[in-house]
């Protein structure tokens, strides 16, 4: 598809249909061949090299990889699509299909980024981070905007093609349309208060899951655990290291392997994981199970499960391996299959393992405690055939790594892994995927707690989230502290005093029965097995539910609980969800007390129960209410589903009436007298004056408050308020002119009545805008009264201005071609604006030139300084010039002869013919030439308004005549 290499020395990539290769400094590298592509059928491949490990993706799918390492090589190689590189290649090498597009980058992209363009176009590619070259075969041009690599033709390769199967594309690989894993949304309603012993309904909201399950008292993982050491259970374990288990039909199954000799050991619970188990050894299956044994996964795909371990240890004599045990459909089979696949995905002394399904395909993990990397297994869609494995490298600081932890925490995956040697745990972050590049973190010896850390495990909690790590060395447990944010870096205390740890090595995996946490711990020293128990509460009615809809369920004591809701636990798409509820004791009743308000007033009576609903005896339902009668008054309480009454009495004293009257407005500097009455009490205003009468000149709100002898208060209050001013704008001081008139006009809010004055000269003095026609210079005053009887007044000025006098010259004529001087003589004249403008040299000018070309009637317009204008007119009219012909032909004479020119006109009265030699009267219309040489005569004629007009004729004479 892509090649920029000849043989295996120098490949600098190299994408094939079902494989990815590339040969660095350290060696050639291929990934291994997948299922064929299918004829017909459009895909999306891709290659990524980032360091560590050459991945090939096919429609966004990880299908194949290998680790590898070391600067790559480069070549002289062009780039080319659809052959190889190779020109001296001898065997067929070309593709026989359709190319839509190529993109070259310097960055390794990762699964997501491929995906999200994987069946679209790059937008902005000349924006693209780390885009060296785009070809869409629109042209042979390189999108990305580097002009070097634009493209050529090789051999019958065309471009500008369409692709009719790309509008069907689909995502899927190897034949098998893939599924992704459903989207779990988990979610419930519940209260988040209730009464002691009061019924809970919960609704469960859930979008999508498969199964529940319910923790209505979660166990508070703050607190130290406890730990029970089980013993060495039928003196079966030997070096216990890792331990998984299983329910089958109501029983409960544990597996535990034991480190040396190499062995895995059956314990049967029964019905439940907290009976005494009886151990059954299945020894290590004919040698199959090798010494240095270590991790287990315990897994059931379709009706069929297994077990997976692995070991190894180079410098313990024995080859590291992964080994399938298969039960076939009945985890107690005492003979089951057995196949050891060896070392895949360079393992070297392996300890943890965790497999999981994505997508419809098993993959795996496992720590490589001897070479300090961590290598992930592909299995395929079953576990038929040996998996493919490539080992990722040392991520993350990772020294004699041994227990790992996988948990999704908002929809992103994440692996802890225990680092042995350096007192260190590794976080890697995979994203929306466990088969991303993640990224590695070394978080450190959190507070120096950690000595020989062996294994981790994560709880998710409403109280946050909370890691437990197995310390080898000092037989303890770390408690880590995340807050809710697991990118954090955690917190960390020490639990000691937990019984019978003994060189613990591993965590089995958590499981709750009723409201308490286990886990199981192997002791490697001891050949024992502790039970881990962090006990729950006992308040609540039932502890747990695994239906889907839980029953109703009641709290015994206040405090605040934890219902935690788990949705499919155990699968890729495990989610949850913790919502803490507040359980309120019931209300104390208090007794029957009295109490007193002045008549006229009102009493606010509150409830002393805390937040419910309520129930007074006068119908109303608020927790506080207002009574003006007295009485005894009574209140019941639904206190969140507890019912409680209490009693008040109510007396009542006279009080004093005050009544300062209605509201009222007052104009601009009024002033109104407010009288509080009730002689001999107290007062007290709002503005601290203490009489019982004041002045009120300002607006606002007037408060007295009167007491009177009893002690009873009575107060009113009064709004002033001012009218709004009237904000009166008038015309502005300006002129006209003499004869002129204008409008004058008042403006002002809530205006209905105005008087202007002096009136004479005012069209109505008595309206807004009366039209104003002064003599002279007058001052003019209005005075207008509000919708209130509020006035304001205003003046305006206005001066008259003369008007000016203007003369122009005379009407005028003259001939076509003529011009004629404009004299303009004017008075108090400042402008002059002449119209039409044509013709004239000026049109602001006082006397401009006119030049017109037909007859016009000139306008001029004079201005003073004042704007005051005058017209005056003249009237230029054009005469046309006369038409005149001087003959009709040019004549040739004979030397000594002569002939007769003659001129032609309709209109001319008068000739004069030019030049004068030869003619025999030169004012004649038809004189007599006899020129002694050839001459050109010009006649100018004449007509009766003095327009003249001109034209020519030709006389030639001949040097010598034959006359016939």
């Amino acid at each position: 598809m892509v090649s920029k290499h000849c043989d295996p020395t120098d490949v600098n990539y190299l994408l094939r249909a079902n494989r990815a290769e590339i040969t660095t400094t350290n060696g050639f590298f291929a990934t291994p061949d997948v299922c064929s592509i299918e004829l017909n059928k459009t895909y999306h491949l891709a290659m990524v090299y980032d360091g560590s490990s050459l991945k090939y993706y096919r429609n966004g799918y990880l299908l194949s990889e290998i680790a590898c390492s070391g600067n790559m090589i480069t070549n002289s190689y062009a780039t080319t699509f659809g052959t190889t590189a190779c020109t001296s290649n001898p065997w067929p090498s070309e593709f026989l299909g359709l190319i839509d597009e190529v993109r070259i980058w310097n960055v390794a992209r990762t699964q997501d980024q491929l995906k999200t363009y994987m069946d679209k176009s790059l937008p902005n590619p000349s924006a693209q981070t780390g885009l060296k070259a785009y070809y869409t075969f629109d042209d042979l041009k390189n999108e990305q905007g580097n002009n070097t690599w634009n493209g050529g033709l090789l051999n019958s390769a065309s471009i500008k093609d369409s692709n009719p199967t790309c509008q069907n594309f689909i995502a899927d690989s190897c034949g098998i349309t893939l599924i992704p894993d459903p989207i779990v949304i988990a979610g419930f309603v519940a209260p988040d208060t209730v009464c002691i012993n009061t019924p809970v309904t919960i609704q469960n909201t859930t979008t999508g899951g498969t199964n529940f399950y319910w923790n209505f008292c979660e166990t508070a993982i703050n607190q130290i655990p406890d730990g029970i050491n089980l013993g060495n259970i039928g003196n079966q374990l030997n070096l216990p290291v890792f331990m998984d288990f299983a329910e089958v039909n109501g029983n409960y199954y544990g597996f535990v392997v034991n480190n040396y000799p190499g062995q895995l050991v059956r314990l049967d619970f029964g019905n439940s994981l907290l009976n005494a188990p009886t151990a059954v050894n299945l020894g290590n299956f004919g040698g199959l199970l090798q010494n240095n044994a270590e991790g287990v996964q315990l897994i059931k795909d379709g009706n069929s499960w297994y077990a997976f371990i692995v070991g190894g240890y180079i410098g313990g004599g024995t080859i590291p391996f992964i080994l399938k045990v298969d039960f076939g459909s009945n985890i107690t089979n005492g003979s089951p299959i057995v196949i050891n696949w060896g070392n895949v995905g360079n393992l070297a002394y392996p300890h943890d393992i965790y497999i999981f399904n994505e997508n419809g395909n098993w993959y795996g993990f496992t720590p490589n405690a001897e070479n300090k990397t961590l290598t992930r297994f592909n299995f395929g869609t079953d576990f038929t055939t040996s998996p493919t494995a490539i080992n990722l490298g040392n991520l993350g600081d990772l020294d004699w790594s041994s227990g790992i932890h996988v948990i999704k925490n908002n929809s992103k995956w994440y692996i802890f892994i225990a680092n042995r040697d350096n007192n260190t745990l590794t976080r890697l972050d995979f994203g929306t995927s466990l088969l991303n590049t993640p990224v590695a973190i070394n978080l450190g010896n959190l507070n120096g707690l950690l000595n020989e850390p062996r294994d981790i495990q994560i709880v998710q909690s409403c109280d946050g989230i909370f890691g437990y790590v197995l310390n080898e060395q000092s037989n303890n447990i770390i408690k880590l502290n995340f807050g809710f944010d697991i990118e954090s870096t955690p917190s960390s205390i020490i639990l000691n005093n937990i019984t019978g740890l003994s060189f613990p090595n591993s965590f089995s995996k958590f499981f709750r029965i009723g409201s308490d946490l286990y886990s199981f711990i192997p002791n490697v020293n001891s050949n024992t097995l502790v039970r881990l128990q962090f006990s729950g509460c006992n308040n609540s009615s039932i502890p747990n539910s695994s239906d889907s809809i839980p029953q109703q369920i009641t709290y015994n004591a206040p405090g605040i609980y934890n219902i935690n809701l788990m949705v499919d636990e155990g699968l890729a798409t495990q989610t949850s969800l913790c919502k803490s509820i507040v359980v309120m004791p019931s209300p104390v009743k208090t007794p029957l007390f009295d109490t007193a308000f002045c008549s006229g007033d009102s009493l606010l009576l509150k409830t002393s129960f805390p937040e419910g609903t309520y129930t007074w005896n006068n119908g109303k339902t608020d927790s506080v209410i207002t009574v003006n009668q007295p009485g005894i008054y009574w209140v019941q309480s639904d206190y969140y589903g507890c019912t409680v009454r209490d009693s008040i009495n109510t007396l009542q004293n006279i009080s004093p009436i005050v009544n300062l009257g209605p509201d009222t407005t007052i104009c601009r500097l009024g002033s109104l007298l407010l009288n509080a009455g009730n002689n001999g009490s107290t007062y007290l205003w709002n503005d601290g004056r203490t009489t019982q009468t004041i002045i009120a000149d300002t607006a606002g709100i007037y408060i007295v408050h009167v007491t009177n002898t009893s002690g009873c208060a009575g107060s009113d209050s009064l709004k002033l308020s001012a009218h709004t001013a009237i904000q009166l704008k008038v015309t502005n001081d300006t002129t006209i002119c003499t004869g002129s008139n204008i409008s004058l006009t008042a403006n002002g809010n809530n205006v209905q009545a105005y008087a202007w004055s002096p009136g004479n000269t005012l069209s109505d003095p008595s309206v807004k805008n009366p039209l104003a026609s002064p003599i002279d210079t007058t001052q003019y005053y209005i005075v207008v009264t509000d919708i209130y009887g509020c006035k304001e007044s205003d003046s305006v000025l206005l001066n008259v201005a003369p008007m000016p006098v203007v003369t122009v010259l005379a009407d005028t004529a003259i001939c076509a071609g003529g011009s004629v001087l404009l004299s303009t003589n004017a008075t108090q004249g400042v402008s002059y604006l002449w119209s039409p403008s044509g013709g004239l040299s000026s049109n602001t000018s006082a006397t401009p030139l006119a030049t017109p070309s037909n007859g016009t009637k000139y306008i001029v317009t004079v201005t003073t300084d004042a704007g005051c204008k005058a017209l005056d007119s003249v009237a230029v009219v054009v005469n046309p010039l006369p038409a005149v012909v001087a003959g009709s032909l040019d004549s040739l004479i004979c030397f000594g002869n002569s002939t007769t020119i003659a001129a032609t006109s309709p209109t001319a009265v008068s000739y004069i013919w030019s030049p004068v030699s030869g003619l025999n009267d030169p004012s004649l219309a038809s004189p007599v030439a006899t020129p002694n040489a050839t001459t050109n005569y010009i006649v100018e004629a004449a007509d009766i308004k003095g327009c003249k007009a001109k034209d020519s004729v030709q006389v030639a004479k001949a040097i010598t005549c034959i006359c016939n």
